[in-house]
C-alpha cells in the first residue's frame, strides 16, 4: 500500500469516526419559566382578581396554570387556573379569579405555578375581604355537552355573569368561565376524569354573589339511551324493532288523515 492510499484511508475511518459521535449528540430540554408584574388588590369587596406574566425561556412547551392555596379563616383549600399553553421564547398573561365565601377579614394565599411536571412557588398575597359572599339561591343548569377536558352548558334563570369554582374534585384545575345569554364554556385539567364528577359555581354580577350553581359533567343522555332505560331487558335489535312500529303506525295514521281531508274536499 503506498502512502496515498494510506492517508486517504486514514481520513475515511476519521471522517466516519467523527460522523458517528455527531450521531450519538442529545440536545437536552431546557425548561425555564419566569414570572413577572403579580398584581392583587389589597382590599377586595368580592372577587380578588391575581394576574401576572408567565414567561418560558426554556426550549420545552408547556401547559401552564397557577395554584393558589387559601387561607381564609379555619378554612383552607387549593384553587387552580385554567391551564394555558406557554411555548418556548413566548409569554402568557394569567387571570386567576378567587371568592372566599361566608368570610370577611385576613385573607392569605401561596400562589405558584405548574408547568412541565413541575411546581414552583411564586409568591405570598394578603388582602382584606371586606365583604362576606353569601347566597342560598340555587339555579338549575344542563350539560349540552360534556368531554373529558371541557364542559359546555346553560344556567336557568341567568342570562349574563362570572362563574367562579367554589367547590370541583380535588387536584383538578378548574379556572373561571363566562356566562353569555345563560350559555358558558369550561376547559379543565382533571387528574383522573369520571362523568359523575360535578364542578359547583358562584356567579357574581356587579361585585355580588347572586346565585349557585351545580354543572353536572355527564354526558347529555341521548333518545336511545333512554329508551334503553325505559326496556333494560331489551337489546338494540328489540328497540330497533319497536321504533320501526311506531314509526310506521305513525306515517299510516298521517296518510289516513290526508286522505280524509282530500275525499272531504272532494264531497
Amino acid at each position: 500500500m503506498d502512502k496515498t492510499a494510506a492517508i486517504a484511508g486514514l481520513i475515511l475511518v476519521l471522517t466516519g469516526t467523527a460522523g458517528a459521535s455527531q450521531f450519538n449528540v442529545k440536545v437536552q430540554t431546557q425548561i425555564n419559566v419566569e414570572h413577572f408584574g403579580t398584581e392583587a388588590y389589597d382590599n377586595a369587596s368580592a372577587l380578588q382578581r391575581i394576574n401576572l406574566t408567565a414567561e418560558n425561556f426554556g426550549s420545552a412547551n408547556c401547559l401552564h396554570s397557577l395554584r393558589a392555596e387559601i387561607a381564609a379563616g379555619d378554612t383552607r383549600y387549593t384553587r387552580y387556573s385554567k391551564p394555558r399553553e406557554l411555548e418556548s421564547g413566548k409569554s402568557v398573561n394569567h387571570k386567576m379569579m378567587l371568592a372566599p365565601l361566608n368570610h370577611t377579614g385576613q385573607v392569605r394565599l401561596n400562589l405558584s405555578a405548574t408547568y412541565c411536571d413541575r411546581t414552583r412557588p411564586v409568591t405570598e398575597i394578603s388582602y382584606n375581604q371586606t365583604q362576606e359572599l353569601i347566597t342560598e339561591r340555587t339555579l338549575n343548569s344542563t350539560t349540552v355537552e360534556s368531554t373529558e377536558d371541557s364542559v359546555e352548558f346553560e344556567v336557568e334563570g341567568l342570562e349574563n355573569a362570572t362563574l367562579v369554582p367554589v367547590d370541583h374534585p380535588p387536584v383538578w384545575k378548574v379556572g373561571s368561565t363566562t356566562l353569555r345569554h345563560g350559555q358558558a364554556q369550561l376547559g379543565f385539567e382533571p387528574t383522573v376524569f369520571h362523568p359523575s364528577r360535578n364542578i359547583t359555581f358562584a356567579a357574581l354580577k356587579d361585585g355580588d354573589i347572586v346565585a349557585r350553581t351545580k354543572v353536572s359533567l355527564r354526558e347529555p343522555e341521548t333518545p336511545m339511551q333512554g329508551i334503553r332505560k325505559l326496556l333494560p331487558g331489551s337489546d338494540i335489535a328489540t328497540i330497533s324493532l319497536l321504533l320501526n312500529i311506531i314509526l310506521t303506525a305513525a306515517l299510516v295514521h298521517a296518510h289516513r288523515q290526508s286522505l280524509k281531508r282530500a275525499l272531504a274536499k272532494l264531497r
